[in-house]
């Protein structure tokens, strides 16, 4: 069986970087600017905007 090698990184970073208000906006806006199609799952970019806003708790477009 093999072992599993965790590196030294800060736990959590990679994610809470991802996650960070400035980043999810630069990413909508170019999902926007690009007109991007529902992915897999259907979600429109419509739809993320109120899903982000849901489960973050801030809107990642002004309102």
């Amino acid at each position: 069986m093999a072992s599993v090698a965790w590196t030294s990184a800060e736990s959590g970073t990679l994610m809470e970087r991802v996650l960070a208000p400035a980043n999810l906006r630069r990413a909508y806006q170019r999902v926007v600017s690009n007109k991007g199609a529902p992915g897999a799952d259907g979600m429109t970019v419509a739809d993320l905007a109120g899903h982000v806003k849901l489960c973050l708790g801030y809107p990642i477009i002004s309102d």
